[in-house]
């Protein structure tokens, strides 16, 4: 068998200080924790990777040659080396002054991230966030593939793939709102079906839900106004007769204006949750920052 440094790996070099330390075989098989013919075979395979005998007989016990001692602190140095490879670095958010960025629809990004952004600049100040939008499921999916956004806030329900994560962070309900200048709230259900729709564009998720549950009730509605955010959407609709169905996390922040009355026809509830690929799943950062947004956030109500 052609024997290299390639042969060598730490249980070898782990054997060969032991004994070198021990001067014994028998004791550093003791030590550990496995049999003399075990170290023997192992020394067997160091003579041969270094073409030096490194211990020899001298009365009852063995003595290192000078190429062992020359070894030895070497070898001790690799073994710290591979310890070192295999410890993960513990993450301190307080010198990280590297960058972080989300994607996500507007209202997500600010319901998930204002509760957490005091706690982000307190323990990490020097910390650079970007917030990236994204206006569908496959704007979100290739930043994070492509490593341009750490998190993504969206849907639970899409937000399932081979290489991705996910984690629910807060649940939501479906309300119907409406400028009560313009119009009289939706109650009924023929009145809802009746009045005309606003609805975000760019994945369609909102509305595919919503016209799904009507058409099992055997109608329909009309779309009058799409637009990419919810914001821009609000200030649409602002001053006319459209209505809007869109989560209640929207109730104090872009629909803070306008009336809201719950839907005539059952929709299931909202599931938000933050979203990462993979490759960062073991990520000290990553994970600071994951549970940083999950302590911040509670139920939309």
């Amino acid at each position: 068998m052609n024997m290299n440094e390639l042969s060598l790996d730490g249980r070898l070099l782990k054997m060969f200080v032991t004994v070198y330390k021990a001067t014994s075989v028998t004791e550093a098989a003791y030590q550990l924790n496995v049999t003399q013919s075990t170290v023997s075979h192992g020394l067997a395979r160091l003579r041969k990777i270094t073409d030096d005998p490194l211990f020899v007989a001298a009365g009852r016990g063995i003595v290192p040659t000078p190429r062992a001692h020359a070894l030895a602190k070497e070898a001790e140095d690799i073994l710290s080396r591979l310890a070192h490879f295999k410890k993960t670095e513990q993450y301190d958010p307080a010198s990280d002054d590297g960058e972080l960025a989300i994607a996500g629809y507007d209202f997500v990004v600010e319901t998930l991230l204002k509760p957490a952004l005091p706690r982000l600049r307190q323990q990490a100040p020097h910390l650079s966030l970007h917030v990236k939008r994204a206006y569908g499921r496959q704007e979100w999916l290739q930043v994070l593939r492509e490593n341009r956004a750490d998190l993504a806030f969206t849907l639970a329900e899409v937000a399932v793939e081979n290489d991705l994560s996910h984690q629910i962070l807060l649940e939501d309900r479906f309300v119907c709102f409406y400028d009560p200048l313009n119009c009289s709230a939706p109650i009924s259900l023929e009145a809802y079906v009746k009045a005309p729709h606003a609805a975000i564009t760019s994945g369609g998720v909102y509305p595919s839900e919503i016209d799904r549950a009507l058409t099992s009730r055997g109608v329909s509605r009309q779309v009058v106004l799409e637009a990419p955010s919810f914001s821009t959407l609000a200030t649409l609709i602002k001053g006319t007769n459209i209505i809007a169905t869109m989560p209640s996390c929207l109730i104090n922040s872009q629909f803070s204006g306008f009336s809201f009355v719950e839907p005539p026809v059952e929709l299931p509830a909202l599931q938000i949750a933050q979203v990462w690929h993979n490759r960062n799943s073991a990520s000290g950062r990553h994970q600071w920052f994951r549970q940083l947004i999950r302590d911040a956030n509670k139920r939309c109500d």
